[in-house]
């Protein structure tokens, strides 16, 4: 029975581990995603301002 209970233990921290895992790509792909928006609309702004400085 200890033995039983030590397997589904280490089951569990297993299951455990690939959910972290899972949701440490996840939160890594969506930090890469607000990183590109960011970096794109800042180079939209660029444009934009150093458009605007042109006409003044």
């Amino acid at each position: 029975m200890k033995r039983l209970g030590v397997k589904h233990r280490t089951q569990i921290l297993d299951t455990r581990q690939a959910r972290n895992k899972s949701f440490t790509m996840d939160y890594y792909i969506i930090i890469v995603l607000l990183t590109l928006v960011l970096s794109s609309s800042d180079v939209v702004k660029g444009s934009l301002t150093s458009k605007s400085s042109g006409s003044l």
